[in-house]
């Protein structure tokens, strides 16, 4: 998903260019131009330093060269880095599977809890991060794997 996502952006980046360049007029460029950047701009800055920047933009733009769409070796590396951290996160929540391989039923509550307590400390942490009530981050975040957890308890899970 990570690589085809940027494959997508690079996409519409290169659609957007494409159009700009394609308008036969400075208004039609800078409306594609607005189009695509007033929800950047709007509440900071009014419509007439709007335009302008938008003409300033265009400027840059028409002598602006497409770049090519496909999949480059960045796009795998960030691949390969979200797989890492998707194994790292996971290690902590298997350690007790190794642990307690004879009781099975003890490893999968402590397996429950360890989990709980990582997507706290992270919730915590994102919490700090965005300036968001840290505390409330980290409950939403366990409430909803509690939530997952019950649900998938009481289907049989």
């Amino acid at each position: 998903m990570y690589a085809f996502l940027a494959v997508f952006e690079r996409g519409e980046r290169h659609r957007f260019l494409i159009d700009i360049q394609a308008a036969t007029t400075e208004k039609e460029a800078v409306d594609i131009i607005a189009e695509d950047m007033d929800y950047l701009f709007e509440l900071i800055i009014d419509g007439d330093e709007r335009k302008a920047l938008y003409s300033s933009i265009l400027i840059y733009l028409q002598k602006s060269k497409p770049r090519t769409i496909g999949t480059k070796g960045d796009d795998i590396a960030g691949v390969l880095g979200h797989v890492l951290i998707a194994i790292i996160a996971v290690l902590p929540s298997l350690v007790p599977f190794i642990a307690l391989r004879h009781d099975y039923d003890l490893a999968i509550r402590v397996s429950f809890l360890v989990s709980f307590i990582v997507l706290f400390i992270s919730g915590f942490r994102w919490g700090m991060y965005t300036r968001a009530n840290p505390w409330k981050t980290g409950l939403l975040l366990v409430s909803v794997a509690v939530a997952l957890v019950l649900i998938a308890l009481l289907l049989g899970g």
